[in-house]
């Protein structure tokens, strides 16, 4: 009988998803992104060992992004090598990239900044690019398979489909990381765009808000993986921290039409999503993984899925949020909780 569970975990401005997919075959357990730091990788490994048998048969990592990577090191460091099927993370070094330079440059882009900023946003790139490196490093002690997914290549993780990133879209994002003078252009982006207010709006609609908002140029969540699954008739979209140029560029988008599910890209920032996605995906449910410290789950964005009937749950509002369908059985101590 077809089941579907999906845990999307308290783990504050970062990811961690475990799904259970049940469609024609046997069960099939899909971990997306470990959160940031040992703490959401042990409450991966709890929830695993509660009620996905602590298998999991496709590891998958997004995007770049110690935010989403440092848990799952955690994770794999915890796991026997046959609790792994498969694991699936884009490699910097097969696309023309030296791993070392690129974080040495990154270190030294740190090192001489005058600004705390620019120290900030390099250090966190610095920390990303090693992250993953560490986690396929790890993976592969352990004996397990790495595998990169892309829309135009080997486009299926398990039950999900790839609909982003293209290899050359992700190849154009991480070409950033390979010249000194193209990293510290993407870093200042990234300052300017955190600083950046929406001037002269008023009390604008929401629709406005986001469609003035520009996206975001951190080119590592532009990376993200963008996922599809189809589960008896209606579709969940899991959407990483990808933005507008990362959608623009999924050369079967359409798919994602009128969505059953959302995960909601980069916490519900209001950069990622502009009215014509939000019109395009149209989602029943939307889900936000975010901390509630600070603007996000931004309330424009709130406001226009609302607007476009949706359901909106958010870890920042109820912790652990559980999903279910078909066979799946109940949970002691669980209870439905109130939306947005």
């Amino acid at each position: 009988m077809p089941r579907l569970q999906i845990d999307m975990l308290p783990v504050g401005d970062a990811d961690a998803f475990l799904l259970e997919v049940q469609l024609d075959g046997p069960p099939e357990v899909i971990l997306i992104d470990g959160g940031k730091d040992w703490e959401d990788g042990d409450r991966v490994l709890r929830q695993l060992d509660a009620y996905y048998g602590r298998r999991v048969d496709h590891l998958v990592l997004s995007h770049i992004d110690v935010d989403h990577a440092r848990g799952l090191l955690h994770v794999i460091e915890n796991l026997k090598p046959d609790q792994i099927g498969q694991a699936w993370v884009h490699d910097l070094s097969k696309h023309g990239l030296g791993v070392r330079q690129a974080v040495r440059m990154a270190r030294k882009l740190a090192g001489e900044a005058e600004s705390t900023a620019v120290r900030t946003v390099a250090t966190h790139l610095a920390d990303s690019v090693q992250s993953n490196q560490r986690l396929i490093q790890a993976l592969k002690a352990k004996g397990v398979s790495v595998r990169e997914a892309f829309a135009d290549g080997e486009n299926r993780i398990g039950p999900l489909e790839v609909l982003g990133p293209t290899e050359s879209f992700f190849e154009s994002c991480v070409r950033f990381y390979g010249d000194i003078r193209m990293l510290s252009s993407m870093v200042e982006q990234g300052i300017a765009f955190r600083r950046r207010k929406t001037a002269g709006m008023g009390p604008a609609a929401p629709d406005a808000v986001l469609a003035a908002a520009i996206d975001d140029p951190e080119t590592e969540k532009q990376a993200s993986l963008i996922l599809l699954l189809e589960y008896e008739g209606d579709k969940y979209l899991f959407a990483g921290d990808a933005g507008r140029q990362a959608f623009a560029a999924c050369p079967e988008l359409e798919k994602a039409r009128k969505l059953h599910w959302l995960k909601v890209p980069n916490h519900g920032s209001k950069h990622n999503l502009n009215p014509d996605l939000l019109d395009l995906f149209k989602p029943a449910l939307a889900y936000v993984s975010a901390s509630g410290v600070g603007i996000n789950p931004h309330p424009d964005l709130v406001t226009a899925l609302k607007n476009r009937g949706a359901v909106i749950y958010a870890t920042s509002r109820s912790g652990n949020v559980w999903h279910r369908r078909g066979d799946v059985p109940s949970r002691t101590g669980y209870e439905t909780r109130r939306p947005m």
